[in-house]
Order: structure tokens, then C-alpha cells, then sequence
């Protein structure tokens, strides 16, 4: 068993189950029952986890089927069924899935504020050097 790759600072809820050739990048959030499958068709010898990429996040009870790509700052919606490929900053709901545009459309509650990326409103738990960097990126693409 193995070959499972996660990176830094990943934050996992309970029941999270994540399969063997699972690839995770760094400062993913995956929320509680979600699956990371990697047998498209058990059982059988052809094994391949899918890869979430950096700063992804992964709502609670979803499944990402065997070699799905979940993008850069990608946001898969609570309850999803991924089984196709998520762009970079892009969100998926539903089962099955569907893409609903990107995640910079979303806003807090203030009606003006974005609530992705989450780094850039989000940095407790984190290394200071990395949430100053993040603070920084959020402030140049405010002035843009």
C-alpha cells in the first residue's frame, strides 16, 4: 500500500477516506466525508488517485473519481460527484457535476468582499512569512 503523495499544511475533516495514487498539493482544505476514489472499476488492477492541486478546496460528502484533476484555488461544492477534470479557479456542484463559473464570483456576506481565494482573507494556522505573501498578492490584485 502507499503511494500517496499529500503535501504542506493540508486540513482534513473526519471521515475523510483518500486512495492510494492520490496526489494532494499543499493548502488543501478537504471537508468531512469526502472520498478520493482510485479504482474506476473495482475491483481491478488499474489503480489511479486523482491530484487536487495547491489551495483547492473540497466541500464536505463529495467524491473525486480516479484521475480527476481538481485545479489551482479550484472549489468543489458540497455533495459534488467529480468525474471530469476542474480548471483552475473554477467551481463545481451537483451529482453529477456541473461548473458554474469561476470562484472569484462568490462574496461575503458584506456583498463586496471576496470569500475566494481564501487566502487572501484567511491565514490563522498558518506560517506568518506565507500569510504576509498572501496578504500582499490580495492587496495588488485589489488595486488592479
Amino acid at each position: 500500500m502507499g503511494e500517496l503523495e499529500i503535501g504542506d499544511h493540508v486540513k482534513t475533516g473526519s471521515r475523510v477516506e483518500i486512495g492510494q495514487k492520490s496526489n494532494v498539493g499543499s493548502f488543501v482544505w478537504i471537508f468531512l466525508n469526502t472520498t478520493l476514489i482510485n479504482d474506476k472499476y473495482p475491483p481491478s488492477l488499474e489503480i489511479d488517485g486523482p491530484t487536487i492541486a495547491d489551495f483547492a478546496v473540497i466541500g464536505a460528502h463529495s467524491v473525486i473519481y480516479p484521475g480527476v484533476r481538481v485545479g489551482f484555488d479550484a472549489l468543489v461544492g458540497s455533495g459534488c460527484f467529480l468525474s471530469r477534470d476542474l480548471p483552475d479557479l473554477t467551481i463545481a456542484v451537483g451529482n453529477p457535476s456541473r461548473e458554474i463559473g469561476p470562484v472569484t464570483r462568490i462574496k461575503l456576506e458584506d456583498g463586496a468582499s471576496p470569500a475566494y481565494p481564501w487566502r487572501h482573507r484567511f491565514q490563522r494556522g498558518y506560517p506568518e512569512e506565507l500569510t504576509q505573501k498572501w496578504v500582499r498578492e490580495a492587496d495588488e490584485l485589489a488595486a488592479l
